[in-house]
């Protein structure tokens, strides 16, 4: 197996996403000129997909709606093709360059109406075994946004594993948590400054984190009890330190011994500290980006509106806050239930 898709794989949470991974590479990789390493699921696995160039994917994006394949399908393969060559270029078997010209090839179409009615107009008569079989396109859907779901109980042992005794465990846990509870990005967080944190006296109902977003936009996001006892308990600690300026970097490195410096991490430095937490708590491949989306994910399923979430998330437009939404079918049936 190729050592990024396994790292892929170990990434995600249950078996049927791991199932669905190989489905859908299995099927893009039979609409390239080399379909017969999809002999098996062990091939599709073991081929190497960074080796592949603009034109392959081009002709797999292309085969796919010219074949009449749903959106929701098309997106689906495609979306699973993009984080297989994301893992390659955290493994560095790809380079950013190439990662990038070739998500721009392969991404996602907004409908594929028009070939589905080209495939259809010659037999256009159905039965009840025909309908039945729709559900194919439900689970390829569900399948797609199971992905980036996190359960609570993983993110919950993760913090569990962080404890609270030492100095870096303290500020790993504020790090995780303004991830998880407020949806920063890692170079917001390795970004804060010791102004940025704005503590109410009355504790965490009016306290808030200010927030440099992308495009130099500014936000507020407000602290849940949790976090805010995890940045007042670092923030007391950043304070005994020689560089406590409005401007300092609020979150520092940490030396071998445990005493807190006065330089700023950085952003691998976030990045790293997300991932030894996921792999102390036997969640391998534990991302910043993951937990940006358990913190959209949660907040939809609490039935918080998609404008709050997108100003939350400093998205400036709301389409992209729906690429993290995470609720699978069953939350959708539930909401159905509930009517």
């Amino acid at each position: 197996m190729q050592a990024y898709i396994n790292l892929y794989l170990d990434s995600l949470t249950s078996d049927a996403s791991k199932i669905a991974v190989a489905k859908n590479l299995r099927a893009a990789l039979k609409r390239t000129a080399h379909a017969a390493a999809a002999a098996s699921k062990e091939s599709v696995l073991e081929f190497e997909w960074h080796t592949l160039t603009i034109e392959d994917y081009s002709d797999l994006r292309t085969a796919l709606v010219e074949e009449g394949k749903s959106a929701s399908y098309i997106n689906t393969v495609l979306t699973i093709v993009r984080k297989t060559l994301n893992w390659a270029l955290v493994s560095d078997s790809i380079t950013e360059t190439a990662y990038e010209k070739i998500k721009q090839v392969i991404k996602s179409v907004k409908s594929n109406a028009k070939n589905q009615a080209k495939q259809a107009a010659g037999n256009d008569e159905v039965d009840l075994s025909w309908l039945e079989g729709q559900i194919d396109n439900l689970s390829n859907l569900t399948a797609e946004n199971a992905l980036g779901a996190l359960p609570v109980a993983t993110v919950n042992r993760v913090v569990s594993s962080i404890g609270h005794l030492k100095n870096s465990s303290l500020r790993n846990r504020a790090i995780f948590l303004c991830m998880s509870q407020a949806g920063l990005r890692r170079e917001e967080v390795a970004n804060l400054r010791l102004q940025d944190i704005r503590f109410a006296k009355g504790g965490h109902k009016d306290s808030f984190i200010a927030v440099l977003g992308k495009g130099a936009k500014c936000r507020d996001v407000p602290m849940s009890d949790e976090l805010y006892k995890a940045l007042m308990s670092w923030a007391r600690l950043v304070l005994m330190t020689g560089n406590k300026s409005r401007t300092a970097p609020f979150f520092r490195k940490i030396n071998i011994v445990d005493k807190v410096l006065d330089s700023g991490l950085s952003n691998t430095g976030v990045y790293n500290v997300i991932r030894k937490a996921g792999e102390s708590a036997n969640v391998a491949g534990l991302h910043p980006h993951a937990l940006r989306h358990y913190f959209a994910t949660r907040l939809l399923l609490n039935g918080r509106d998609v404008f709050e979430v997108a100003r939350l998330l400093g998205h400036a437009n709301v389409d992209t806050t729906r690429r993290y939404d995470d609720r699978d079918f069953n939350a959708l049936q539930d909401a159905i239930a509930a009517l």
